[in-house]
């Protein structure tokens, strides 16, 4: 159980760290799991660098009907949809 709660942990820092990349000049500082991204400036521009980012980093392929605004809201979304996608 621990690992399984690393595991998130770490790819929830790795979400974050694409977030950041994605949004450099945003204040994501404190940025808390369920706070919305587009309200700390993703628009749809920055929302498919992020996807493909993710996409890249992470080895997953997004189909077409989870790409969407309520799947990239916050980091919990973005977790939620990858434990959809992986089953868990």
């Amino acid at each position: 159980m621990r690992e399984t709660a690393m595991e998130e942990n770490s790819l929830k820092e790795l979400i974050r760290q694409t977030i950041q990349e994605t949004l450099p000049g945003a204040q994501l500082q404190g940025l808390g799991d369920d706070d919305d991204l587009f309200l700390s400036g993703l628009d749809s521009i920055n929302a498919v660098t992020l996807i493909f980012a993710l996409q890249q980093r992470l080895g997953v392929e997004f189909a077409i009907e989870e790409i969407g605004v309520d799947n990239f809201r916050s980091v919990n979304t973005i977790m939620a949809m990858l434990s959809r996608k992986s089953g868990k």
